[in-house]
């Protein structure tokens, strides 16, 4: 939570300023209804995939712990026993021989999983999937979370249009959109500083805090827009990214059956075009996530000329469309004007 607050205070705007990440390790399923059963132990399934398939990208969403994830929803779990992986069922009885390594390089998202980012010493899913699991980059939750917008809003960016973002730069472009949200609520909420030094920090935990510094009970806010509230300045947080920021992670470009392609026009010596264009009109109309760019050179300087309908977000290193839809039914072009003075 300091990491991030840190970094939202390196320049003027409320952005996050540089991307960070740990970079550590211990070197250095669906829901079921009640009375269906599954045939054979979740874990034991999820052990023989992991050694068959190699996957590239690890997902997995339930209840979570610094030291165990559930395989799925308390029908057993992976659970960390010294540095290894331990596939038990329900009963924590071993259902497969300890996963002891896994060598091909992979992501691991821990989707919705409580805990699973907290490191918490040498023998926690973090620094095993990290040190022993092949895992080169991961995000995670730091509390038990509830909201769960960090996480799956970076998924749904980096996987919205596939080999467009590596992973660190939807993360990055995500922790942007957050801010931006928590903005457009009350600015004053951007200088909330989530106090987690509490041993199980939690909803209650975040309610109290905001509670003592705002005194929102006082006020008449709408019951959606006070979950926004406690969501964001929650996820805002408390999410982190694991590994080598360097690392390029991206989802197969092939598979992108070329939705749209963005272009920077420099039009003057300090103006600026950017551009998105969508391979037809049914994909202009119907797409509907951020559509966002880092900067290859800071700019400063920088404000938007025109294109203020489209909910732009500029910064000194990135820009953020976060309604990308044409108002022009017909068209398929979007066409963002700015000011900004190149920094070498």
């Amino acid at each position: 939570a300091k990491c991030h607050c840190l970094m939202r205070t390196l320049d003027d705007d409320p952005y996050i300023d540089a991307m960070w990440s740990i970079i550590t390790d211990d070197g250095s399923g669906e829901e079921r209804n009640q009375g269906e059963e599954y045939p054979r132990a979740p874990a034991l399934i999820f052990t023989e995939k992991l050694n068959e398939i190699e996957p590239d990208l690890l997902i997995t969403s339930g209840h979570g712990t610094e030291q165990s994830i559930e395989m799925p929803w308390s029908l057993g779990k992976l659970e960390v026993q010294e540095t290894y992986l331990a596939p038990l069922d329900n009963n924590s009885e071993p259902v497969a021989p300890i996963i002891e390594i896994s060598s091909n390089p992979k992501i691991f998202l821990p989707i919705a999983n409580c805990l699973v980012g907290h490191c918490n010493g040498s023998q926690c899913m973090a620094t095993t999937f990290l040190g022993r699991m092949g895992v080169r980059q991961m995000c995670g939750y730091t509390v038990r979370t509830w909201f769960d917008r960090a996480e799956w809003g970076t998924l749904d960016l980096w996987k919205s249009i596939p080999g467009r973002l590596t992973l660190v730069d939807a993360y990055f472009l995500h922790q942007a959109c957050m801010t931006y949200n928590l903005k457009s609520i009350d600015s004053r909420y951007l200088e909330f500083k989530f106090d987690v030094s509490d041993d199980d920090p939690c909803y209650e935990t975040i309610v109290e805090q905001l509670e003592k510094q705002y005194h929102l009970e006082n006020e008449t806010i709408d019951d959606k827009v006070l979950e926004q509230i406690h969501g964001l300045c929650d996820d805002h947080d408390t999410f982190v990214f694991y590994g080598d920021p360097a690392f390029i992670a991206k989802l197969d470009e092939n598979k992108n059956k070329e939705l749209l392609t963005t272009k920077f026009i420099r039009t003057s010596e300090t103006t600026h075009q950017f551009i998105i264009e969508y391979k037809d009109i049914d994909t202009a109309q119907s797409f509907s996530l951020p559509i966002g760019n880092l900067f290859t050179n800071r700019i400063e300087d920088y404000k938007i000329l025109n294109g203020f309908e489209y909910e732009p977000i500029l910064t000194d290193n990135f820009i953020i469309i976060l309604k990308p839809k044409p108002l022009d039914k017909q068209s398929t072009i979007i066409k963002i004007d700015f000011y900004g003075v190149l920094l070498n």
